[in-house]
């Protein structure tokens, strides 16, 4: 049984706490972070979090700020891309495979290019606010952001894989 966990905010209590936040009157200087932890052991988390070695990520919990999202025969790129959109596993373009059908027809392997919904960055920047979205999964080619953006380890090749362009990702980063 495959699980992993989600530390920090979910991507829909960002995007709900986004809007409140329009009608607030909360400091702009306020910022959201989303921790993932993909395929994490829940047994290993916890006795890290029991030993005070990953003391922030308790502290998150402890103020009411972390949720676990367990799921059966998980298949990550389905998850990070609900995640990033706040959709259902219905409602995504990714299926259950490591590639997808192109407008022409071909198969291709499974890119940022397989998702059809906007993801929260874009919903962000659009509104002037700036992101750092750094190893996100199904996320190469990168797209151009108000902020940065590092491709994760899925990636075609070495080329589209940071924005702006000089944020240096070598082999070296991806081991």
């Amino acid at each position: 049984l495959k699980s992993f966990a989600i530390l920090g905010l979910l991507i829909a209590i960002s995007i709900t706490g986004y809007h409140a936040y329009e009608m607030s009157e909360t400091p702009d200087d306020r910022k959201v972070a989303v921790i993932v932890l993909d395929g994490a052991d829940f047994k290993v988390l916890d006795q890290l979090k029991k030993d005070g070695e990953i003391p922030n990520i308790r502290k998150l919990e402890e103020n009411g700020l972390s949720t676990e999202y367990r799921t059966p025969e998980a298949f990550s790129p389905q998850g990070w891309t609900k995640m990033g959109t706040g959709m259902s596993t219905e409602n995504i373009s990714v299926e259950r495979k490591w590639t997808y059908e192109t407008e022409d027809g071909n198969e291709k392997r499974l890119d940022s290019g397989a998702i059809e919904n906007r993801r929260f960055w874009s919903y962000l920047n659009e509104d002037g606010i700036e992101t750092g979205i750094y190893q996100w999964m199904i996320s190469w080619p990168v797209e151009p952001v108000k902020g940065f953006m590092t491709s994760s380890y899925l990636t075609g090749d070495l080329e589209n894989m940071s924005y702006p362009e000089d944020i240096n990702v070598t082999d070296e980063d991806l081991k």
